[in-house]
């Protein structure tokens, strides 16, 4: 069973200067794996400390809720466009049934 925390990717910031690692981001992405977020200049967190993972943590929450947002915006957008879509197919006059149309009726109304 691997130990919690196995599958993080921790950057130490020698092996930045070292290794080159420069420009090293995050991407996060939905469950379809499509990007919705990006945290960048991951280099700037000092990922040995308390504070430092904090901020990573807050910095992936603020981004996971703006994506969030987004598609709830999106949604939102869809909605409306669809209602309004509704409504105009609503306002277009229907022509009317012609009342000869109705067999055995001379004025198309319905027998109940």
């Amino acid at each position: 069973m691997p130990r919690p925390g196995s599958g993080i990717l921790h950057v130490r910031p020698w092996n930045v200067r070292v290794k080159g690692l420069r420009d090293l981001k995050l991407v996060l992405v939905n469950d379809d794996g499509d990007g919705v977020a990006e945290i960048q200049d991951l280099e700037q967190y000092d990922l040995s400390t308390t504070r430092g993972r904090a901020t990573l943590l807050d910095d992936i929450l603020v981004a996971l809720g703006h994506a969030d947002r987004r598609v709830v915006l999106d949604m939102i957008k869809e909605r409306r466009e669809r209602a309004e879509r509704a409504m105009e197919a609503a306002r277009v006059p229907q022509p009317a049934a012609d009342p000869q149309a109705v067999p055995g009726h001379s004025n198309g109304d319905a027998v109940p």
